[in-house]
């Protein structure tokens, strides 16, 4: 048999991270003895870390598959791109056609993207002023 030989593990095989005095893990027997469960711990955590790895893997595909889908942009309508290009042609800004028409120029800018379908009211100014 081997000599009595005590091992000291003052971090932590799996990641390198140093172990409090307290968390040390002392191996007490033969060389062979000592290298055999040096083995089967870091097999042990070998286990684990790839247990932990899995669930991390697990978790983030089903972040991925219930990630709330972004709205997709509607597209500038034919009657928006007209009002923006009646207005620009007339000089007007936004807040402009807005004060004539009696409206926001948020809505404006609504109707200019495609966001509002064109009301009354500027469908009327649009046929006026085409």
């Amino acid at each position: 048999m081997g000599a009595e030989k005590v091992n000291v593990i003052s971090f932590c095989p799996s990641c390198g991270a140093s172990l409090d005095e307290d968390e040390h893990l002392v191996l007490a027997g033969s060389d062979s003895e000592s290298n055999a469960e040096i083995r089967r711990l870091r097999e042990a955590l070998a286990t684990e870390k790839q247990k932990h790895q899995d669930y991390v893997r697990a978790m983030s595909a089903a972040a991925m598959t219930h990630r709330p889908k972004v709205p997709e942009l509607p597209k500038v309508s034919r009657s928006g791109a007209k009002l923006k290009a009646t207005r620009e042609r007339l000089g007007l800004s936004q807040i402009q056609l807005g004060d004539r028409l009696g409206l926001a120029r948020s809505s404006v800018a609504n109707y200019e993207n495609g966001l509002a379908p064109l009301s009354k009211k500027v469908r009327a100014w649009m046929e006026r002023n085409s």
